[in-house]
């Protein structure tokens, strides 16, 4: 209690309301500066909402990725003509199943036929005036030791010897070019596979070289379908739990059973637009039973691997912008954090909380917000 001095009234009222103005302005100053420590604002006098807690974690995890796509051949090939022609047979038709050199299609011969047989006539004329110039060179050197010629005429002899030996090799190489463009009119299959689409019938002209730039291009699409490719994209979410040699349970549309594989292929690159990354399996189809364009979903079944979890129950939020609420001097404070679900217990945490933190769960978690006050304890 504090005892004014005997002084005037009027200046005791006055002093008396000056100091509980001021005593009320320390007052005001303690409460926002301790507000200001919190980090939480002060207390509208809202009820305390009822919560527990639940402990962030370590714990040994063994996540399943689900991830969807399709099967694509092994080998896809649009085979073209080697040469510029007609197509003069066709020797294959969709649903073929060939070995590697089975003949495909055959560009018309006869064309090629006669340059050949040209060119063959060309290489033994180049011949014969080859072994003219090499009898001359070889008399011109026996004069020439006599003294009877010049060693003008010995240096002719020897020019007109070089001139049809180049010319004789030049006439063996076109001979070559020749008997492989007779060859090249006829294309075989480059390996073992099916026919999976004929473009042209006979009696198309087409030229070699916009050959197997695309199906306009090609004569026949070959595929190498004794073993498929499976592709599925995985969220890059997941990008951790998929590693090299990784087993997956694949399912293919149409199929009646699940087939076992391994992770053969991962991707470096990640997709700009799905933010996803492709992971591929290898599949033994013998049987041919499996066809590319197939709807494939895997199951890949990470490794077990340490990881910080909170129970799922404590996670609020879209994907993109998941919460937590903790309890900070009996204030809700949120706090975002990055997870990745794991099963319908848990998630685990990528980034925000750590493990030993205890974060607020329970029924009245959805009427939690930042700095609403908190009462923790069974309810």
């Amino acid at each position: 209690m504090i005892v004014l001095p005997n002084i005037n009234p009027c200046w005791r009222r006055a002093l008396a309301g000056a100091l509980c103005l001021f005593l009320s302005a320390c007052g005001d100053t303690k409460h926002d500066n301790q507000d200001s420590a919190l980090d939480i604002p002060a207390s509208t006098g809202s009820p305390a909402v009822a919560v527990n807690t639940t402990t962030a974690h370590r714990k040994s995890i063994t996540k399943t990725v689900t991830a969807t796509g399709a099967v694509y051949a092994s080998k896809t090939t649009e085979i073209g003509p080697l040469v510029d022609g007609i197509i003069e047979k066709v020797f294959v038709q969709v649903g073929d199943r060939v070995d590697e050199g089975t003949p495909l299609f055959q560009t018309r011969q006869a064309n090629y036929q006669s340059r050949f047989d040209e060119m063959q006539s060309g290489l033994a004329l180049a011949e014969a005036e080859l072994e003219n110039a090499r009898r001359e060179l070889e008399r011109s050197q026996s004069l020439r030791t006599e003294g009877v010629i010049s060693q003008n005429r010995l240096d002719d002899a020897e020019t007109q010897y070089h001139v049809a030996d180049a010319r004789f090799g030049m006439a063996r190489a076109a001979l070559g070019r020749a008997k492989q463009d007779f060859r090249d009119t006829q294309v075989q299959a480059p390996f073992r596979g099916t026919i999976t689409r004929r473009n042209v019938d006979e009696g198309v002209y087409m030229s070699s070289r916009t050959a197997g730039q695309s199906s306009s291009g090609s004569v026949v699409q070959i595929q190498k379908i004794d073993f498929v490719v499976v592709i599925v994209l995985v969220p890059e979410v997941n990008i951790r739990d998929v590693s090299p040699d990784a087993q997956a349970d694949i399912t293919i549309d149409g199929l009646q059973k699940t087939i076992s594989s391994h992770i053969a292929v991962i991707n470096d690159r990640i997709d700009p637009e799905t933010r996803s990354i492709e992971v591929r399996f290898y599949v033994e189809n013998s049987d041919y039973q499996i066809k590319p364009g197939l709807f494939a979903r895997a199951e890949i079944f990470a490794p077990a691997r340490e990881a910080t979890v909170v129970d799922r129950g404590a996670v609020i939020g879209p994907r993109d912008a998941r919460y937590v609420f903790i309890s900070k001097n009996g204030y809700a404070k949120r706090v975002s954090v990055e997870v990745s679900d794991i099963d319908v217990e848990f998630a685990e945490v990528i980034n925000g909380i750590s493990a030993g933190e205890s974060v607020l769960i329970g029924p009245n978690l959805g009427r939690l917000y930042d700095g609403a006050p908190v009462q923790i304890g069974e309810f």
